[in-house]
């Protein structure tokens, strides 16, 4: 919803178009990322020797804050290359932390319990991130009327998840 806009106001770049590469990146993005953040962590607990839940945690808290000047830039920065360059690495980081967050969802709890694990934390996800998020930043965008702003602000919000990851992981090691 809010990168099509962004695209459509600040590059006037027409809205069904917009759509049409907004969604092209998220879907590379999102095979790709997805398949190399399972990669990466298999390399991660066998290069510190670590246990696969804190090293995920690790990965996600670096992944994520890897993520956010990306995409600052993207949104910041006026040059439309700029938020190409920008949105599809940003994207891809945050992509490429799909499987050591849905593994640490499984392997937090007994194996009998994983089906319910993985229902709870789509549910959250969902409420944490996507059903309040859209009608808050259009209130912050129409308030502001600054859509570079607005997107910024979304984009440094992830700041908490990369904190409270680093204190999962810390938790975790423990």
């Amino acid at each position: 919803v809010w990168s099509p806009s962004f695209l459509y106001k600040e590059f006037e770049i027409p809205l069904e178009e917009a759509d049409v590469q907004f969604g092209i990146i998220t879907l590379v993005n999102g095979l790709l990322g997805t398949a190399a953040g399972g990669i990466m962590l298999d390399l991660l607990v066998t290069r510190l020797r670590t246990d696969v839940t804190t090293a995920s945690l690790m990965m996600v808290s670096a992944l994520t804050a890897a993520a956010i000047p990306f995409l600052l830039a993207a949104f910041l920065c006026k040059a439309r290359w700029v938020f190409y360059v920008g949105m599809v690495v940003g994207e891809f980081l945050l992509f490429c932390t799909t499987s050591p967050v849905n593994g640490v969802f499984l392997w937090c709890v007994a194996p009998s319990q994983r089906s319910m694990s993985m229902a709870v934390m789509n549910i959250l996800i969902h409420l944490l991130g996507d059903v309040f998020s859209p009608a808050l930043a259009g209130a912050l965008w129409q308030a502001t009327d600054d859509g570079r702003f607005t997107m910024a602000c979304v984009s440094g919000w992830l700041s908490w998840g990369v904190a409270l990851w680093a204190l999962s992981a810390y938790l975790s090691s423990k």
